[in-house]
């Protein structure tokens, strides 16, 4: 169900623009503690650096910083949503820290509970939008077991909101990921997981700003 209320209050939203509800997806599960090779930075501190330069390179965008709201939903031990949608000129990077297991499925059907939520406050205040994006950045494997029960759940909830056009979805491997198991849990959405490289954040962070 969609919550009441308007995230949007207090911030002097432009309802002249087209807006861009984009929701970050991010692992800080125990792995991130990790250095990827040829780095001495543990991976939870580059993904720290790649936010940062998220918001600058958005903010150096006039069309993304006047169109982007954002969401910030991690996943490590538990899925917390650290930034409800907020406007991205409004929105401050948080400093992660890692830790526990990694809720994937959690992570996922919380996301697209909260593209819903949006969309409806879009629709109540007559505001119109683009598709949500949905991005899922993660060092693991998901936590459920490929072909459980749960498994297809969470599948399914992906393809059907990708093929009824209610939000683009892709996800991202980096260091220890499994890339080709992420692949078949987004089969259905036609956009196959990409593997990054180590150390990869500018890159990553430079795609979803543009």
């Amino acid at each position: 169900m969609p919550r009441e209320g308007n995230p949007f209050d207090g911030e002097n939203l432009d309802y002249t623009v087209e807006r861009t509800p984009t929701v970050l997806m991010l692992d800080t599960s125990g792995s991130m503690k990790k250095s990827p090779s040829g780095s001495d930075r543990a991976r939870i501190n580059l993904l720290n650096q790649g936010l940062e330069q998220f918001k600058n390179e958005v903010m150096e965008k006039t069309h993304a910083q006047r169109r982007v709201d954002l969401s910030v939903i991690t996943f490590g031990g538990g899925v917390e949503v650290v930034h409800e949608f907020t406007q991205v000129k409004n929105w401050t990077p948080p400093g992660l820290n890692p830790g526990g297991t990694t809720p994937m499925g959690d992570a996922i059907e919380i996301a697209i509970d909260r593209v819903e939520d949006v969309k409806s406050t879009y629709s109540r205040e007559g505001i119109s939008y683009n598709r949500p994006i949905l991005w899922l950045l993660t060092d693991g494997k998901p936590d459920m077991s490929e072909g459980s029960e749960r498994w297809e759940i969470v599948k399914r909830q992906v393809e059907v909101g990708t093929n009824k056009d209610k939000f683009i979805f892709f996800a991202l491997g980096m260091g220890d990921a499994d890339v080709q198991r992420l692949t078949r849990l987004a089969e259905g959405t036609g956009n196959p997981a990409l593997q990054m490289k180590p150390g990869q954040f500018s890159e990553f962070f430079n795609f979803v700003s543009n």
